[in-house]
């Protein structure tokens, strides 16, 4: 193999996306529209909804995507129709959705993150592929400084589709101009990021930062590392360049 790319997911590998800054999303719209209910309990009401919707926008038993394509977007706002309806409240859902679009362009990056890219940059050329709307992943790179290392960006709107399915791989190939066996993917899910790369074709790195121990998955990632600093010498004892 003869490496000519490295595509990285965005959250929960270079940034942090964990219920607790939902929790502060959702504490900021509770107050600002007075809703009257603890943030917390429309956080897991909404939460369900939502992944309702994950479960939804693909049946990974024949790989058929949910047509027509619902964005992060439409599916938040009408979760937060939904739960506001359940539960009695003269809420705003585009408001609620804005907020939690403005700050997951704004989640902080793992202290691991840009010494690495920054590392592998000048390497090979890397890119990012995310499960998420262009609302928010491209505030993400520019907020962290980031988009100058990329050669390649795609989101789950711009391809029409989500991981695990192949059409989002397919789109980061197709811009990074690349094989499949020549590309990794890096990410921290086993279904999304490294089944979705060996449908494909392409090598997987599974970033298990806490070193979870590996559940039933379609398929096994061929590098498995908990510090993003650990590419590099993935890369160098594999001879991969």
């Amino acid at each position: 193999m003869v490496l000519k790319a490295i595509v990285f997911d965005a959250y929960e590998t270079l940034c942090r996306n964990s219920p607790s800054f939902w929790h502060e999303s959702f504490q900021e719209l509770c107050d600002g529209q007075k809703l009257g209910i603890d943030h917390k309990v429309l956080w897991e009401r909404w939460f369900t909804l939502e992944r309702e919707f994950r479960r939804r926008r693909l049946d990974t038993s024949s790989m058929t995507p949910k047509t027509p394509f619902e964005s992060y977007a439409e599916a938040w706002i009408g979760c937060f129709r939904q739960v506001f309806e359940e539960f009695g409240l003269d809420g705003d859902p585009i408001a609620a959705t804005e907020i939690c679009i403005r700050d997951l362009g704004r989640r902080p990056l793992y202290a691991d993150a840009k010494p690495a890219l920054m590392a592998l940059a000048s390497r090979v050329p890397l890119a990012v592929l995310s499960n998420a709307d262009s609302s928010y992943l491209y505030p993400l790179l520019e907020h962290h400084e980031l988009t100058g290392l990329f050669q390649a960006v795609i989101c789950s709107e711009e391809a029409g589709s989500y991981k695990p399915h192949r059409g989002i791989f397919d789109g980061i190939l197709a811009k990074l101009r690349v094989e499949p066996h020549e590309a990794i993917q890096v990410g921290d899910t086993l279904k999304e990021d490294v089944w979705g790369a060996k449908l494909v074709g392409m090598q997987a790195i599974w970033v298990n930062r806490l070193g979870s121990q590996s559940l039933e998955a379609q398929a096994e990632p061929d590098y498995q590392i908990q510090d993003l600093r650990e590419i590099s010498g993935v890369i160098d004892r594999h001879g991969l360049l």
